[in-house]
This record gives C-alpha cells, sequence and structure tokens, in this order.
C-alpha cells in the first residue's frame, strides 16, 4: 500500500518572526527505525495505519501516552507513538 501524500518528515515549525504559531498537524513518532512525521487532518487509528501503510495487527498506536484502539479517533492536537509488536517466549 502506497504511503500517505500528505505526511512531512520532521517537527512542526513552532515560531515564525518570534511570534508562536498553531500547529496543524499530528506529530507521530515512529520506531524501528526512530523518526518523527507530520500528518495533517484528524482521522482514525486505522486510516493513520493505512495512509503509513503499516499493517493494524502488527503495531501499536499509542495517543498521548495511552494506547488508542483502531476505531479511535485522533486530532491535529495529538502526539502519536507507533510502536512494532514485539512477541517471544
Amino acid at each position: 500500500m502506497d504511503a500517505d501524500p500528505h505526511v512531512r518528515i520532521g517537527r512542526p515549525a513552532n515560531s515564525t518572526g518570534g511570534r508562536l504559531t498553531a500547529r496543524l498537524a499530528m506529530i507521530v513518532k515512529l520506531r524501528q527505525p526512530t523518526r518523527e512525521i507530520e500528518m495533517p487532518g484528524a482521522r482514525t487509528v486505522n486510516q493513520l495505519l493505512d495512509g503509513l501503510g503499516m499493517n493494524r495487527e502488527s503495531y501499536l498506536v499509542i495517543r498521548n501516552g495511552t494506547l488508542a484502539p483502531g476505531d479511535a479517533r485522533l486530532d491535529d492536537t495529538d502526539v502519536i507513538e507507533v510502536r512494532p509488536v514485539i512477541s517471544g517466549g
């Protein structure tokens, strides 16, 4: 599946000419490899993973420090972490 064309790598700008600006995209922290991206617009966890080309059963999504189910709505103000599911025995 193709990745979301609206994804921007890096951190959002938080100031312009000494003035604070509003963040219009959620920050998504990805692990393995570790990186941060911006994704504009509200969406569900399932839509986020689809846009990133990731399988829902292979990744956990954490919203503002709390595990989020697939139908949870994510907002522009959320900080999201996506971690791979790791199993072992």
